[in-house]
């Protein structure tokens, strides 16, 4: 399995936000899995 890291920080947003907007995830799961990170992107 290989792992790309993203290059810049609209990568790592969009990698945050691409499976909420294809509604292949709910936000409030994306919060459940960083629950104590700080959620300023949105």
């Amino acid at each position: 399995m290989c792992i790309s890291m993203a290059k810049t920080i609209q990568e790592e947003r969009l990698r945050w936000l691409k499976p909420i907007i294809n509604k292949e995830m709910k936000l409030v799961d994306v919060v459940r899995v960083c629950a104590n990170g700080e959620l300023d992107f949105l």
